[in-house]
């Protein structure tokens, strides 16, 4: 048995499609889900999906707590009271 921890970024999906705001390396749900596949099949222990996710998440993770707190507090936020 293995555990495969898959970090999704933006998939194209109802839930995604009523975001006001940008989505970088917005991805297809089917192009999502074989790219899951292919990570639960190789047993990869972690899988970001997709990459450029994970290359945003280190810069982001590189910034100074200041900075990093900034720019959190400005981003979009989605409304609570969505209904999908």
């Amino acid at each position: 048995m293995s555990v495969v921890t898959i970090c999704p970024g933006y998939i194209d999906t109802p839930m995604t499609q009523v975001n006001k705001y940008p989505m970088p390396f917005l991805i297809s749900a089917d192009d999502a889900a074989r790219r899951f596949a292919r990570a639960i099949e190789s047993k990869r222990r972690l899988a970001v999906i997709p990459w450029q996710m994970a290359i945003v998440s280190a810069l982001l993770r590189a910034l100074p707590g200041w900075l990093y707190d900034r720019l959190a507090a400005r981003a979009p936020r989605k409304p609570r009271d969505v209904q999908i």
